[in-house]
């Protein structure tokens, strides 16, 4: 191999941390922004990678896409109790630097470590598992020039998606609210983390502005710290960074897998587009049905729908970064199986899933026992191996345990809250066929099964129902695919059997993204790993030889189709969501134009008057309806109560009982008409400073004259039908 040209330069690596700590403290955005994410989005992924002695294993490019990966898994892990005791810049920036410059001496010990006990141990005294190391050329990331074209685009669109969904705000001039609905409930988290340390508070009800509430938060901590530090960043472009890299890291480790299984690059560059722009057969459902929607992959009754991972990419990041941080151990597994190590890395990856996405976590979780189960089977010969595997999956279960008891002893507070979580009883859905010959349930959601997973899964289910058995058996005899293969498994049983008392179902769109990721890793392995490209085919993808002429023909063209039809949901659906929010109500594309959109125009002056002239620490009041949730994200102000729906029912405080009494006193308020001053003292004795009038409100108050009275209210703007007041 050529000589590094910059090995150098590790003479000075010990100097990263302090010198992106120091330029991420100067908290001028340009400077900051990329020192911060250098500091919280790779770093630390840099030094576990050489700590687990993967750091040879690959290219630069594939050793960036693992340290972004295992930073975000990681670093959250840190994060979490820091953000228990203070927001405040200075002591947060100051306590990751101290831990990742201690973290880089861990990692130089360990690395010196392992080249001493290298040495040292002779070879006869090696087990077949330890035998000296070959110098081999490192795995090259994108080998090829088509390669790096394609996924150049593909990186675009992914990006373009999620950032482009959530920011620029103010691109038509006046703020715009994101027109997906999850923002609602991530802009809350983050607008809490802004105001006050963990737990988090209430953006939609000023007496419980300071909790507690719980929700799976890891994912929120990275731009929470961003914003912190550089506060001019907005809530909408650190959530978007954040989605962005985790929507990236999961297509790069779905790559790294394939590309590490198979040897080639062909099928590990179809893995990286499976996990992004493919979707289901969407299409075909909603031709059947003479449907036209904008979202396509939202066809299905709510209770059984599923979506594709870029829709999931861009809507819920925070549990595709439960199926990263899966995807992470699943590749570190695969390299170094029962491995010592496990006892540091795995409490802090259980540690991280559980508090990223508690249901993702119950597929791998319960994947990962069984795998734990089929290892002591495997070792059942040697009594005494197998008992040293059940006493280190034990004491990493333990620690597990103890390092996520804050977050699960929140998510049980939270669901008593409710009064409801997960439930065995079904309803029939809409669309269901065999199943109406059993009663609605298990049995009848397993009669479904077979044809809904093949039009929601598409290729994902297609592609490996063809794999060759020798595939499979290779799968299976890996140790990491082998955990996702049980935990997929784990997925679609869960899928069929348990479901969300929401309407929709949480748990199962969530939980069904890991049998997506298994089925987007086994589908990538259908292609020959070593077929030669072409101008015609310059991915080099082909079928696996052993198959005849004819087969491969007949499947070729059969999985072109299949793949075509699975293409719109990444290609029209995600990017369409992006530019749908500055679409004109008028003309042509008006179809496509939004609701909260148009609405944002037409109150543009009162919207920009509410987020730059009112009070930072005003608390505003508008209608108590769901329409009105968004705007926090217009104002970036506290409101005074507001009604919670299926997104910000996470936000339910303790005392449930003087929340509905207050909803109840303010909406009167509001809505009734009565003496100015009466309306006056409900408001004042809520916390309420300001309030807003818009269309909704003429709409649904029956005496919005009432606050033009002198004595109570002072009118602060006013254009047209639009006003904002201030209590007196």
């Amino acid at each position: 191999m050529a000589p590094n040209r910059f090995a150098h330069l590790r003479t000075y690596e010990w100097l990263l941390p302090t010198a992106a700590a120091a330029l991420a403290a100067t908290r001028f955005a340009p400077v900051a922004t990329p020192a911060l994410l250098v500091l919280l989005a790779c770093l630390p992924g840099l030094y576990v990678m050489r700590a687990c002695g993967l750091a040879g294993r690959w290219d630069a490019a594939g050793r960036a896409v693992f340290s972004v990966a295992a930073s975000l898994a990681i670093t959250p892990v840190l994060l979490n109790p820091l953000w228990h005791l203070t927001n405040q810049p200075g002591p947060l920036l100051g306590s990751v630097w101290l831990a990742l410059s201690a973290a880089y001496r861990l990692t130089r010990w360990l690395e010196r470590r392992a080249r001493g006990t290298r040495a040292i141990r002779p070879a006869d005294m090696r087990s077949a598992d330890e035998a000296a190391p070959t110098v081999t050329r490192p795995g090259r990331f994108c080998e090829r020039r088509s390669s790096r074209v394609i996924l150049a685009i593909v990186a675009a669109i992914v990006a373009f998606s999620t950032l482009g969904t959530y920011w620029p705000t103010e691109a038509l001039g006046y703020p715009v609210p994101a027109l997906i609905h999850d923002f609602v409930k991530h802009h809350a988290v983050l607008f809490s983390l802004q105001q006050r340390p963990l737990p988090l508070g209430s953006p939609f009800y000023a007496e419980g502005a300071g909790g507690p509430a719980y929700y799976y938060h890891f994912f929120y901590l990275i731009p929470a710290m961003l914003r912190a530090v550089c506060p001019t960043v907005s809530i909408e472009l650190a959530f978007s960074l954040q989605a962005a890299l985790v929507a990236l890291a999961t297509a790069g480790m779905c790559y790294l897998i394939v590309k590490r299984f198979t040897g080639g690059e062909g099928p590990a560059v179809l893995a990286a587009i499976m996990a992004t722009l493919v979707g289901g057969l969407d299409l075909i459902p909603l031709l059947v049905t003479r449907t036209a929607v904008i979202t396509l992959d939202a066809w299905a009754d709510p209770v059984f729908r599923i979506h594709s991972l870029l829709t999931q990419m861009v809507w819920t990041p925070q549990n595709v970064q439960g199926v990263l941080i899966g995807l992470l151990g699943v590749y570190v597994l695969s390299e170094r199986g029962a491995w010592r190590g496990w006892l540091l890395l795995g409490p802090l990856l259980g540690a991280a899933l559980l508090g990223s996405s508690v249901w993702v976590s119950m597929a791998f979780l319960p994947g990962l026992a069984l795998h734990v189960l089929l290892g002591m089977a495997a070792r059942r010969a040697t009594p005494r191996a197998a008992m040293r595997h059940l006493l280190a999956a034990a004491t990493v279960t333990g620690l597990v345990l103890v390092m996520a008891a804050p977050s699960l002893s929140g998510y049980a507070e939270m669901s008593q809250r409710h009064g409801k979580s997960l439930t065995w009883e079904w309803p029939y859905a809409w669309h269901a066929f065999l199943g109406k010959l059993a009663p609605p349930g298990i049995v009848a959601n397993l009669l479904d099964l077979p044809w809904f997973l093949t039009l929601e899964f598409g290729p994902l289910l297609i592609f490996p129902l063809l794999l060759p058995r020798a595939t499979w058996r290779r799968a299976w005899s890996d140790d990491g695919l082998r955990l996702l293969l049980l935990s997929a498994a784990v997925a679609l049983a869960a899928f069929v059997s348990v479901r969300s008392h929401f309407t929709y179902n949480d748990f199962g769109q969530k939980i069904i993204m890991v049998a997506l990721a298994a089925g987007v890793v086994l589908a990538a392995c259908l292609l020959a790993p070593g077929a030669p490209p072409s101008i015609v085919n310059p991915l080099g993808w082909s079928l696996p030889a052993e198959w005849s002429s004819r087969r491969r023909r007949v499947c070729g063209a059969l999985l072109c189709v299949v793949l075509l039809l699975s293409l719109p949901v990444g290609l029209f659906q995600s990017p369409l969501a992006a530019v749908r929010r500055y679409l004109p109500e008028v003309g042509p594309l008006r179809v496509l134009s939004h609701p909260a959109a148009q609405r944002a125009g037409r109150e543009a002056s009162a919207g920009r008057f509410l987020r730059e002239r009112v009070p930072p620490d005003a608390v505003l009041q508008a209608d108590c309806g769901v329409e009105r949730l968004n705007l926090v994200q217009i104002a970036r102000r506290q409101m005074g109560v507001a009604v919670l729906e299926r997104d910000t029912e996470v936000f339910l405080p303790a005392d449930r009982e003087s929340y509905e009494r207050c909803l109840a006193e303010v909406s009167a308020a509001l809505t009734e008409p009565g003496d100015a001053a009466a309306a006056h003292a409900v408001l004042r004795r809520h916390h309420i400073t300001h309030v807003f009038v818009g269309e909704i409100e003429r709409e649904r108050w029956r005496d919005a004259a009432k606050f033009d009275a002198p004595g109570c209210f002072e009118c602060v703007f006013r254009d047209g039908e639009l006003a904002v007041y201030e209590l007196k």
